[in-house]
């Protein structure tokens, strides 16, 4: 089980990362993809109260979207990603490069915030390497 689900782990390298005013995470596990935040999709794995309160780029945001994508796609493991990857979007309290991670488990959800250098292509790159790293982290403390 475990050699299958890094197998599709791997497949998260193309990982789309919110940015601006159309913000959008996805994660390729089991075959299946789902955009679990979008401004203007009212039907979203996100609480709008925490659009609205603390924004996409969160701790809240990465948890809700990857236990909402567990949830949404029965799978065993989920990843979330939510930042900027910039070059533009970037405010004071979320520069370009900061990145929220989440992995949720039957056993529980975590995130946890990175701030990554480079252009946009580097971010999304570090943000795919950094979150297969973090499941398996998560994977192995089981």
């Amino acid at each position: 089980m475990i050699r299958y689900i890094i197998k599709r782990l791997l497949q998260l390298i193309p990982i789309l990362i919110g940015i601006t005013f159309l913000s959008f995470a996805m994660m390729r596990l089991a075959g299946g993809d789902a955009v679990t935040y979008m401004y203007e999709n009212a039907g979203s794995a996100v609480s709008q109260e925490v659009i609205d309160t603390v924004g996409v780029v969160s701790e809240a945001c990465a948890l809700q979207m990857a236990s909402g994508a567990r949830n949404l796609l029965k799978v065993d493991v989920a990843l979330s990603a939510t930042g900027v990857a910039g070059p533009t979007g970037g405010t004071p309290e979320n520069p370009v490069g900061t990145v929220w991670l989440g992995v949720s488990t039957a056993e529980g959800t975590i995130a946890r915030r990175f701030q990554f250098d480079g252009d946009r292509q580097s971010v999304r790159r570090q943000t795919a390497e950094t979150a297969l790293r973090l499941a398996l982290d998560v994977l192995h403390s089981k």
